[in-house]
């Protein structure tokens, strides 16, 4: 299994246009031609080693938002919450309330911070 951010790197805007063309053709009305674009751009993605998942952009979750805005503020952090935030950035998981608590704290201190 590869890992999501480097699976992504490597989805790039030439294989991102050729995937993009195909699925276009996923609305054909001849079942052949959808079926073979179906078929040709699963193949293109697995030899490119990567997984539909990798291919389709979620967006990122609040927290995920949220941890990323407290992140390009590092110097207003305090080592702990350094610690916390490259901590969270690397879950693959929603956070605990308890954590996410945390740094919803952390994200108004610094938005309120921003605004004085």
């Amino acid at each position: 299994m590869t890992d999501r951010g480097a699976a992504q790197a490597l989805v790039n805007p030439k294989l991102a246009a050729r995937i993009a063309q195909l699925a276009g053709m996923f609305g054909s009305h001849h079942d052949g031609e959808v079926v073979n674009a179906a078929r040709i751009a699963d193949r293109l993605i697995r030899d490119c080693g990567l997984r539909w998942s990798d291919v389709i952009a979620q967006p990122p979750a609040e927290w995920q938002h949220m941890a990323a805005v407290c992140g390009r503020r590092w110097p207003q952090l305090s080592d702990r919450e350094r610690d916390f935030l490259t901590s969270i950035q690397r879950l693959r998981r929603q956070p605990s309330d308890r954590q996410l608590a945390w740094l919803e704290a952390i994200y108004t201190r610094l938005q309120a911070a921003e605004g004085s």
